[in-house]
This record gives C-alpha cells, sequence and structure tokens, in this order.
C-alpha cells in the first residue's frame, strides 16, 4: 500500500513539472547569457538574444573561416541610397538536444563583444532562432530548458503579485513582424508595463546588458523626465517606480537616449527595453508557440 502511495505521489509530482526537452548551460558574463553551440560539429560560443528579429554571425569568425557571403538589399529598393546587406547562410547550428537548424544570418562584428569576455563569441542568436520555440531561463542554475509544453496553464493560471508567495507575471507578446529576410516572427514586446503611472510598450531582450531598462527619445517625451539627453548622446537616469503587470520596482537606474542616438523607435513598435538585470532577477520562460512571456520568482 505504501509503494502504491510513493508511485501515486512520484506520479503526481512529475505530472506538475514542464515537459523538458533539453538543458543547455549557461555562463552569465558581462550581462550576457553565453551558450555552447555546435557549427557543423565545431563548438563555438553564441549570445542569447532574444530581441533581435535576426541572428548575426561574427565577421571576425567569417573571415578567419573564409565563408562566402550573400547580398540582398537591405529596406526597400527605391534606386537612390538603396543599403545592401551582407549575410551568411549558416547550416547545422546546433543548441544542445535541439534538432539542428539552418539559419540566414546578417554579419556583424563582435570584436567588442568577444573582447569584453576575453574569447571569440561567434554568434547571436535571435528571436528567429527561437521561432516556435519555448526556452525557460533559470538565472540561479545558470540552465536554459528547451521545453515542450508551457510551464503553466495560461487559462487557468492568474497573475500574482507583491504580497504574494510565489510571483507570477504573465505577458503577451505583442510584436508580429518579419524581419530582413522575411521571415514571420513575433518579438516579445508587452503592453503591461508602466514607468511612474504610464504605460510605454516595452521590448524584453536577454541581449540588452548595459542598463536594467532602455528609454527611447519619444518615451523620455511622453513620460515627461526632466533629464533629456542631448541629440545624438544617451545618459543614465532614474525613475522613480516602474511595474510589471502590477509587480513593482522602486528607483531604478534607466539608459535615457537622445535622438539619433541609436533608439528611435516609434511609440507603437515600442518605446523602452528591458534588459537582463532585471530579468535576471526571476525565473524567465519566453513561449513563442504561445507567444507568452512567464516571469516567476
Amino acid at each position: 500500500m505504501l509503494r502504491t502511495w510513493i508511485i501515486v505521489v512520484f506520479i503526481l509530482a512529475v505530472s506538475a513539472l514542464p515537459s523538458v526537452a533539453s538543458d543547455v548551460p549557461f555562463k552569465l558574463e558581462r550581462g550576457l547569457i553565453i551558450i555552447p553551440v555546435l557549427l557543423k560539429g565545431d563548438p563555438v560560443e553564441a549570445v542569447v538574444s532574444t530581441g533581435t528579429p535576426e541572428s548575426f554571425l561574427s565577421s571576425e569568425f567569417i573571415s578567419k573561416h573564409k565563408i562566402t557571403l550573400g547580398y540582398t538589399n537591405d529596406g526597400p529598393v527605391t534606386g537612390r541610397n538603396d543599403k545592401v546587406m551582407l549575410f551568411a547562410d549558416v547550416p547545422q547550428i546546433l543548441v544542445g538536444e535541439q534538432k539542428p537548424m539552418s539559419l540566414r544570418m546578417k554579419q556583424r562584428s563582435l570584436g567588442v563583444m568577444s573582447k569584453s569576455v576575453g574569447r571569440e563569441i561567434a554568434m547571436i542568436l535571435g528571436a528567429d532562432y527561437f521561432k516556435g520555440k519555448i526556452i525557460q531561463i533559470d538565472f540561479k542554475s545558470k540552465m536554459i530548458r528547451f521545453l515542450e509544453k508551457p510551464p503553466i496553464d495560461y487559462k487557468k493560471a492568474k497573475t500574482s503579485v507583491a504580497g504574494f508567495d510565489p510571483v507570477t507575471l504573465l505577458f503577451t507578446m505583442d510584436k508580429p513582424m518579419q524581419n530582413a529576410f522575411g521571415v514571420g516572427l513575433t518579438l516579445p514586446v508587452v503592453k503591461d508595463v508602466s514607468f511612474a503611472g504610464s504605460k510605454i510598450r516595452t521590448l524584453f531582450d536577454t541581449g540588452e546588458a548595459n542598463a536594467p531598462i532602455a528609454i527611447s527619445p519619444a518615451a523620455v517625451k511622453r513620460l515627461g523626465l526632466d533629464s533629456v539627453p542631448d541629440r545624438g548622446a544617451s545618459k543614465i537616469g532614474q525613475i522613480k517606480s516602474i511595474s510589471l503587470n502590477g509587480y513593482q520596482i522602486d528607483e531604478i537606474p534607466v539608459l535615457l537616449f537622445g535622438k539619433e542616438a541609436g533608439f528611435d523607435q516609434d511609440l507603437n513598435d515600442y518605446g523602452a527595453v528591458l534588459g537582463i538585470k532585471v530579468l535576471a532577477n526571476f525565473l524567465v520562460t519566453f513561449d513563442w508557440k504561445e507567444k507568452m512571456i512567464v516571469l516567476e520568482r
């Protein structure tokens, strides 16, 4: 009888856990999530950037391995000042026990990033790699889990905020788009983030390591912040409070951007980026199957 109860309890415990496809260990260095990747059977390292529509292959890696590049137009073709985008067709990208995957990657210098961590970073894996996948980032155990099923039942689950234990925050990804290669995907942009009481569409990006939150010039203006950066400049400021779907964080540093400083984003797209320095306080799930984000602590 006791043995039967042990079996039942074990089955219930297992059934309550999310279905795990594979675990991939990561290193958190310089605010970057770095994972091991096999590229055509050779070990390399990659940075995980959930907010980047396209993946990137290091131009230094391309040069070293004499990889042939293709090119296409970057943006609409008008016949005047058209830009050319260089890319590489990268086959057999293998992460953990996931199926090998081929991606068309933009070329980008990752020399500064490689220098900051003291070794070569070969690529950045963006939202195009994670399309259709569910990943759970466990910062305590330094593990990324590729899940077969969502970690919770979204229809039954309710957001619980400060004062409750545990805290569960649910967000819907709200940025369907096509990337530069015409691949349809969804960026993890959410509506339910408020800055000092004003809602700003916010991108959740594990590749943002410079500040807990970055705020665009348009969002700086909407929020009525006194500390407006000069054109072409950015500066550190502070927000009295932010609310993540009701979960409040007080006195948080932010990186404010002036016009033409690299974050001239339309507020209909998003006006803020929530980076790794905030996300690392949670168990984070990006569910690209159901277009959901779950923060737990």
